[in-house]
């Protein structure tokens, strides 16, 4: 090698078939005694038995993993232009991207189908990790070889969206269940970190829509339930309710997704803003005939007013006071709910012209002084001085409306 002119590229491909214990010494020797015209790569599945870190630091190696070979929209453009198949839109170029997340050979598979008569467009909307063709690369290139004990292991987390070795380990009660992530994640068996440490992962989409439709003939429905249930309440005792509440549904367990609705409502609605996630929530349960709390059926009345379905909030607001009359409250809590809900009642009366309601209403959490904040003032007010100014008494319009002026200066 010393004694050839110009650079040699030395190229080792699949070096982890070598299992000789030897290897690993014999690659070390080989890298540092090369000659400087020469370039070494090597290629593995497995990590090499390698001091990485020494080599960068003396050598200048780099390591190049999933993510340098992934490919972005412009080589996805440059690859189907080049087949002499062009784009029609750069809404089906960005599409291709996010279906593919940049895998190569899905990347290549989309083109061939899109040359086999399909098109592009139709090719693209059938493609998923149900197709009959990417399901046989994943099987053939990612599965192959695996043992059926890690097949079904894989079933089972790609039920979760995010995972750590953890968490899989509490819902699959593998032991095995850090090992064979860790090995899965050297391997690249698309498996993506989603943090710096490396303890967040998540499967590629394609992969995961795979296993989904594969692990329902592996997965008997309770054992789903089970390891639904089980990340669920993993998630809630760490007090990431919002997953939790995800997998409760999805399991279902509506009790435990009820609970934990309960004690992220007020987050999710009143600082949050995330209403169509909790009405969504809050209906599903619902429809399910479950009973939620009393609190969150109250954030979701105020989640309707903010969402501008005042028709809905009403019926909301009917079917609260029907369970407030079949269950008695002490009344510090009655008088708590009636001064969270009084504002919304004149808020939704005046969207549906119901004037009468808002003076009788307005009126009445007026009379209530006890600890009205100035937002809520400035809104009673408001409201009550609309329809007096309509009802033509406008003294006492006028009197409301200087009321509501001072609240506001006080709430911004």
């Amino acid at each position: 090698l010393n004694q050839l002119d110009g650079t040699t590229v030395l190229i080792i491909d699949n070096f982890h078939f070598c299992t000789d214990p030897q290897a690993g010494a014999a690659l070390q020797q080989l890298l540092y005694a090369l000659p400087p015209s020469c370039r070494l790569v090597v290629s593995s599945t497995s990590a090499l038995p390698l001091d990485l870190v020494r080599a960068k630091l003396e050598l200048g190696a780099q390591l190049i993993d999933a993510e340098h070979l992934t490919f972005d929209q412009d080589c996805i453009e440059r690859m189907f232009s080049a087949s002499g198949v062009n784009l029609p839109s750069d809404a089906i170029a960005q599409t291709i991207t996010r279906r593919t997340e940049g895998w190569p050979a899905a990347a290549r598979l989309l083109l061939v189908l899109s040359q086999s008569g399909l098109g592009v467009e139709q090719a693209v909307e059938r493609f998923s990790g149900t197709d009959s063709d990417i399901a046989s690369v994943l099987t053939r290139r990612v599965l192959a070889g695996f043992d059926p004990a890690l097949v079904n292991f894989l079933y089972e987390i790609a039920l979760l969206r995010e995972f750590s070795a953890e968490l899989a380990t509490e819902v699959t009660g593998e032991p095995r269940a850090a090992e064979w992530i860790d090995m899965l994640v050297q391997r690249n068996v698309l498996i993506f970190p989603l943090d710096r440490t490396r303890r967040w992962l998540r499967m590629h989409t394609l992969l995961r829509q795979y296993l989904l439709t594969e692990g329902r003939s592996h997965i008997e429905r309770e054992r789903r339930k089970t390891l639904l249930e089980r990340a669920a309440r993993w998630h809630a005792e760490r007090d990431d309710l919002v997953t939790a509440i995800d997998l409760a549904l999805e399991a279902p367990c509506y009790v435990l997704a009820s609970d934990c609705l309960e004690r992220v409502g007020n987050v999710l609605v009143g600082h949050q803003g995330q209403l169509p996630r909790f009405i969504d929530w809050v209906e599903q349960l619902m429809a399910a005939g479950v009973p939620v709390a009393l609190s969150t059926h109250a954030w979701y009345i105020w989640a309707l007013c903010f969402s501008l379905v005042y028709e809905k909030a009403q019926r909301a607001i009917e079917a609260f006071d029907a369970r407030l009359m079949a269950q008695p409250l002490s009344p510090e809590q009655a008088a708590s709910f009636h001064k969270r809900l009084g504002l919304l009642r004149v808020v939704i009366a005046l969207y549906l012209d119901d004037l009468d309601l808002v003076t009788r209403e307005g009126l009445q959490w007026l009379a209530n002084t006890s600890e009205q904040d100035a937002l809520g003032v400035a809104t009673v007010n408001c409201g009550t001085a609309i329809a007096a100014f309509v009802g033509h008494d406008f003294v006492s319009a006028r009197r409301y409306a200087q009321t509501a002026a001072g609240a506001i200066e006080r709430a911004t």
